[in-house]
């Protein structure tokens, strides 16, 4: 695009005298320097690439044994490479049948999608060897035919908002899992199971083995609350916020999803820690029993001290609002 630009530009000067030539033709010849610079640089990217391709393709043994024994006398690197596959899903089938809220936590699961669609909702989370399998094969016919003319449809599975799905359990389609449910660890859900909001499900087959009273969960005078709130440091994330997962180097925090989030705090004085990504700066809403309060955000991370619009020891809502030109926010409270 630059080369153009310059070929318009010079030609504009042409028009306006011969004495104009010398700096045609000055762009002319920078103009080449430069295609001719940007072809060569690109030459040799491809090089790179097709000599890393070839490295690759000709991996013998002695390689993977040679990587193998570095991952051995380097626990380090083998717990950076555990740690990075850990928080990639593993699906089997259409990526296009496969909802996952970007609120939801449930990387660690396998997904199978070849015979149904799976939807997962806000705020659901998995433990680990957790499997989503809406696929299946058709038992009443055997051999190959069995094995490669499975079903194309009628197995989705629907996780509502707020489920936990416990290490080792395994969901079958066509099955629904309601809101704020518990599906234990080892659990098999089998086709055609509907579990209910707020129960718990366990077993093979998995069947109901308790029920939970979440009618007052998450607000300041539940005693579960409280609990909580001193466990996590005297700040929960209630609503709007990704998983704590999802880290900004060098810190922990949570992306806020949409344009405002809820907090539950028990103290007025916090460090708020930010990340704006590609905004230069940018500012916060935090709003309280005791109004409103903006602050600054300069640069686009930083650390700074807080006040929020509430009373002490004591368990107030807070929301939190960036302003129409703040980027995508990255923050936490400590």
């Amino acid at each position: 695009m630059q080369f153009f630009k310059r070929i318009k530009r010079a030609a504009g000067l042409l028009v306006h005298g011969a004495d104009r030539l010398d700096t045609l033709a000055e762009n002319l010849a920078q103009a080449n320097r430069m295609l001719e610079t940007r072809t060569g640089e690109l030459h040799e990217r491809i090089s790179q690439t097709d000599a890393a391709l070839r490295e690759v393709s000709e991996a013998r043994p002695s390689f993977l044994e040679r990587f193998a024994t570095q991952l051995t006398v380097c626990p380090e690197a083998n717990e950076v490479i555990n740690r990075s596959l850990s928080t990639h899903k593993t699906l089997w089938g259409s990526a296009e049948r496969l909802h996952i809220s970007p609120k939801a936590d449930v990387f660690t699961c396998f997904f199978n999608t070849n015979s149904g669609s799976v939807t997962v909702g806000d705020y659901s989370f998995a433990g680990s060897g957790v499997s989503l399998l809406a696929g299946s094969h058709d038992p009443h016919l055997t051999g190959l035919m069995r094995r490669d003319a499975e079903l194309k449809d009628g197995c989705d599975i629907v996780v509502g908002k707020g489920v936990w799905l416990a290490s080792g359990c395994t969901l079958l389609g066509p099955c629904t899992v309601g809101d704020n449910a518990v599906v234990a660890a080892g659990a098999v859900v089998v086709p055609g199971t509907h579990v209910p909001a707020n129960t718990i499900y366990g077993g093979i087959p998995a069947r109901e083995i308790g029920r939970l009273e979440l009618e007052h969960a998450g607000t300041p005078g539940d005693p579960s609350t409280q609990r909580a709130i001193v466990r996590n440091g005297g700040v929960l994330y209630v609503d709007g916020w990704s998983s704590k997962k999802d880290g900004v180097a060098p810190f922990f925090g949570y992306w806020l999803e949409g344009r405002e989030g809820l907090l539950l705090v028990d103290r007025r004085n916090w460090t708020l820690r930010f990340f704006l990504g590609e905004a230069p700066a940018g500012a916060l809403v935090f709003s309280g029993s005791k109004g409103d309060v903006e602050y600054r955000l300069s640069g686009n991370s930083g650390t700074m001290e807080i006040e929020l619009p509430c009373e002490d020891s004591r368990i107030e809502e807070i929301r939190v609002r960036p302003d129409a030109g703040t980027g995508r926010l990255f923050m936490v409270l400590e």
